[in-house]
């Protein structure tokens, strides 16, 4: 649980800082959200990742649909999917596992 919360202490500090970050940086940070089922921070970093317009990246994509199905979010999940314009097969794994869970 600490590495998550240095993980994202580590992301806010990119920011107030202005250094750029990926679509990979957020993918990043959004598993370490997931990892600690962290919603609100999830909330925000998807908010921030529409911003960008970095939200129908796959990997970002991938990693909110993960953090909303381990939060039991699968409504959520279930948008981000839809929302996508690419689906890895990370991404249909992803999905498939968490809405047999949901049952």
């Amino acid at each position: 649980m600490a590495r998550n919360r240095k993980s994202l202490a580590l992301f806010l500090q990119m920011r107030r800082e202005g250094n750029h970050f990926s679509e990979f940086t957020v993918s990043s940070v959004l598993y370490a959200c997931a990892a600690k089922c962290a919603v609100f921070e999830c909330k925000q970093l998807h908010a921030l990742a529409v911003k960008l317009e970095m939200n129908l990246n796959v990997y970002v994509g991938t990693a909110l649909l993960d953090v909303y199905a381990k939060s039991d979010l699968i409504k959520d999940a279930s948008c981000v999917f839809a929302s996508l314009p690419e689906r890895s097969e990370v991404t249909w794994s992803s999905m498939v596992a968490r809405s047999g869970s949901s049952y």
